[in-house]
């Protein structure tokens, strides 16, 4: 399906995404989407936006958890947006090779339910990342609600968040 729209939600988006999280081209985003996937105007724009790298896997890798967690692990990859089923990928890749991703700092996840129970287990092996809650549909190719997730609070249902700066 084919969604017309304009550039200026994805502009306030990307500005609003870069200064609330502190983005900096020194970060190094993950591409694990699909081409055709609507966020990947969001994935690809923000760290282009700021200068920051944009490091794009090969298909054959994001199919392989093994794979896939060595290649996040070579690439110090700090930014990855993704939905909770890559995030079980990742997560199995990184306990078959023994992996622990200390440069990640944010995890932005969409698409799905982020269960406590993924979020607890990809805390495990990103100690330091801070996992983030998007909410947005297909006609806002970006998030346009947010929940940082806490992880002192009861997260047994991650809430969708409340709407981004110029949203409700």
């Amino acid at each position: 399906k084919g969604i017309v729209t304009h550039h200026a939600p994805l502009v306030h988006f990307i500005e609003w995404h870069t200064r609330q999280h502190c983005l900096t081209r020194d970060d190094r985003f993950s591409l694990l989407s699909g081409l055709g996937h609507d966020p990947v105007y969001r994935d690809v724009f923000t760290p282009l936006s700021i200068g920051a790298t944009v490091m794009i896997a090969a298909q054959s890798t994001v199919i392989n958890p093994a794979a896939l967690a060595a290649w996040l692990d070579d690439n110090a990859i700090s930014i990855i947006h993704l939905t909770p089923p890559l995030g079980r990928l990742i997560e199995t890749g990184a306990k078959l090779a023994g992996s622990r991703f200390d440069d990640l700092r944010y995890l932005f996840w969409g698409g799905d339910a982020l269960s406590e129970a993924l979020y607890k287990q990809i805390c495990v092996i990103a100690p330091n990342a801070r996992s983030v809650n998007f909410y947005g549909t297909t006609e806002t190719p970006q998030a346009m609600a947010f929940h940082p997730v806490d992880p002192q609070a009861d997260n047994s249902r991650i809430p969708l968040g409340k709407g981004i700066d110029g949203a409700q």
